[in-house]
């Protein structure tokens, strides 16, 4: 299977990650509408995530901290569509339907 994108090791981002720079990451996308970056990242934790887990490495801690990453990428997703398609909910549920098709592992 070929990959879209590379993996991000879940483990280093839970230990060595933080609030603020993931916080400017998200907020970062936001200014800028850029929804390939929110893909790209989705896609590359689920499969770190994945990676975790057949390692037997995942923790109660690490899947809460999963949870809330891929939570956190959806709603700045879903923001991001509603700027776009202000009036036009049918057509902003569609893109955001796209969004979590495409950035799946």
């Amino acid at each position: 299977m070929k990959r879209k994108y590379d993996s991000i090791n879940i483990m280093k981002l839970y230990s060595l990650g933080s609030n603020v720079g993931w916080n400017e990451f998200l907020t970062k996308c936001t200014i800028e509408k850029d929804i390939n970056s929110l893909k790209r990242v989705r896609y590359g934790i689920q499969m770190g995530m994945s990676e975790a887990t057949n390692a037997k490495m995942n923790s109660e801690h690490l899947n809460v901290f999963y949870i809330r990453l891929n939570r956190s990428l959806e709603i700045t997703a879903r923001r991001i569509l509603q700027k776009q398609y202000k009036n036009q909910k049918q057509t902003m549920e569609n893109e955001f339907q796209r969004f979590i098709k495409e950035s799946a592992y």
